[in-house]
């Protein structure tokens, strides 16, 4: 942490992430409490947000394909080259390893707390094309940027004191466009 420059669309998520890490460690340390800074993977799950315009990249590639298949549209486009990589935790993992942490003595300052499962996000809209049963073709806006080119979380530590996600990223993702297509959809268009 902190040995480069941070990327340019992520700085000031980043710089949050790292002023929270150390404002812990600092409190830890000074008063003698037990804090433990969690650093998930990139979360989905219900509850998500799934506007287009401010969207993450799981939930708005949910609601393209969706409604894309709905309607039967000619393609559904994905922002940025499809090259990056990212890793994906569901948020009922998150809340396990939550508890899992509050009913555990953790020595460390943080943890990272991720899937194991890493993809890009051209084979994502595959897995959700897929899933959704979505014919049409997929078209790549490389006008949008990728950000980061890999983001992926060691999460040995967490592993070794025997925590482990229990959702895998398909099943996952299924479960999760079944909630968007039965909860969230109906309600957007009332």
């Amino acid at each position: 942490m902190l040995t480069s420059s941070l990327e340019k669309t992520n700085k000031g998520y980043a710089l949050a992430k790292i002023l929270t890490l150390k404002y812990s460690q600092y409190l830890k340390k000074k008063y003698f409490l037990d804090f433990v800074s969690l650093m998930p993977a990139n979360l989905y799950g219900e509850g998500d947000n799934f506007d287009l315009k401010s969207s993450h990249v799981l939930p708005a590639l949910i609601k393209k394909f969706t409604i894309a298949k709905i309607q039967k549209k000619p393609f559904v486009e994905v922002w940025g080259s499809g090259k990056a990589r990212r890793e994906f935790l569901n948020v009922e993992d998150l809340s396990l390893a939550i508890n899992f942490i509050l009913n555990n003595k953790i020595r460390y300052d943080y943890l990272n707390i991720g899937s194991g499962e890493h993809y890009s996000i051209s084979a994502i809209a595959k897995i959700i094309k897929k899933i959704t049963k979505y014919k049409g073709k997929i078209i790549y806006n490389k006008s949008y940027p990728d950000g980061v080119s890999q983001r992926k979380l060691d999460c040995q530590k967490i592993r070794k004191l025997g925590w482990k996600p229990k959702i895998k990223f398909i099943n996952g993702l299924k479960k999760y466009q079944k909630y968007y297509l039965d909860k969230v959809y109906p309600n957007e268009n009332e």
